[in-house]
């Protein structure tokens, strides 16, 4: 019988690349920190010299099923994806989320509220937040005496 030395600290990472292993995908698939539900949409926010535009992956989604407010330059998008339920189905997988989600954005300036836009098409909500037009800064000439 061959005897083989046991050095558990021959490697420390290895320890840490286990327990990575262990709980891999356990806290992403049961609870979302951030927004505090199970499911968060992808969400781009991109910025123009004349608006800000949010973009939202809702795939399957009505577009009754879709409230988008904004006030005191927050802008909240929220809504709830139903699970179809097909009769006489087994699921050997499910990986898509359902459920009801939230996602809130604070503004980074004032927008224009009555000229907000939000289209739902092909699964892709687009918010349009045009810009407040803000004082352009002044030249003042100096005198002298």
């Amino acid at each position: 019988m061959t005897v083989i030395r046991w050095r558990p600290m021959r490697n420390p990472f290895n320890l840490q690349h286990h327990m990575n292993r262990r709980f891999e995908g356990v806290l992403d698939e049961t609870f979302d920190q951030e927004n505090g539900g199970v499911w968060s949409p992808a969400t781009d926010v991109t910025e123009t010299k004349d608006s800000l535009i949010v973009w939202v992956e809702l795939p399957g989604m009505k577009r009754e099923d879709i409230k988008v407010s904004v006030g005191n330059n927050i802008l909240s998008i929220r809504g709830e994806r139903r699970q179809v339920n097909e009769e006489e189905s087994n699921y050997h997988r499910t990986e898509r989320s359902y459920g009801a989600f939230s996602r809130i954005f604070k503004l980074p300036f004032t927008v224009l509220a009555d000229q907000i836009k939000a289209n739902y098409e092909n699964g892709l909500l687009k918010v349009l937040l045009p810009k407040v037009e803000t004082v352009k800064p002044r030249e003042i000439a100096v005198q002298v005496g």
